[in-house]
Formats: structure tokens, C-alpha cells, sequence
């Protein structure tokens, strides 16, 4: 369970991707989550049980519940994260030193 600041959170609009989107690296005090080019890092802190469920199916509508419930994770932590780095920033060309031909 992740816990991030919101304006931190637009980069990590994860709809329409698939696959490998990034790299998570853990020890056991910090994490490091790296997303799309947006590295974050934070603390593990304790907390309460969160169970997370997918229901498929259908709810109510006279005919009652037609699906079924899978538990996909349960877990008592979770992780405050911040924006420690951002890759795509970095390769925007910004010149440092020297001097701009003409032309």
C-alpha cells in the first residue's frame, strides 16, 4: 500500500500500460519505486490490516450477487513515498557550460 502527495501522484497515471513500467527496490527500512522516470522513496511504517478484493460480476438489481470475490492482498504496512528524482527532466538538454554556434 502506497501513501503519495497528490501533486506527486499525476505522474503515476498507470491507465493503459502493461508490463514492466518500472522498478521497485527494497531493504528493510526504505523503499525506492521507480515509475516511468519518476524515481520516489520512502519509509515502511505499520499500520492496519487492509485486505484488497475484485469482485466480478454483477451487484443487486433484484437478482441478487452473480460473481465472485477474489482477495488479491492482504497487508498491515505501507509506504509514505516522495519524488526524490526525475530522469525525464534531467534529458531535456539544458546547457551548462560553453557557448551556442550560430546558425
Amino acid at each position: 500500500l502506497i501513501q503519495i502527495d497528490p501533486q506527486d501522484a499525476a505522474h503515476l497515471d498507470l491507465e493503459g500500460s502493461s508490463g514492466a513500467i518500472g522498478r521497485f527496490e527494497a531493504d528493510s527500512q526504505n523503499i525506492i519505486l521507480d515509475c516511468k522516470g519518476f524515481q520516489y522513496a520512502g519509509t515502511i511504517h505499520p499500520g492496519p490490516t487492509v485486505m484488497v478484493l475484485t469482485h466480478t460480476g454483477t451487484f443487486g438489481g433484484g437478482g441478487g450477487d452473480t460473481g465472485t470475490v477474489k482477495v488479491d492482498s492482504i497487508t498491515n504496512e505501507f509506504v509514505t513515498l516522495s519524488q526524490v528524482s526525475n530522469v525525464m527532466q534531467k534529458l531535456n538538454a539544458v546547457m551548462v557550460q560553453g557557448e551556442m554556434d550560430e546558425g
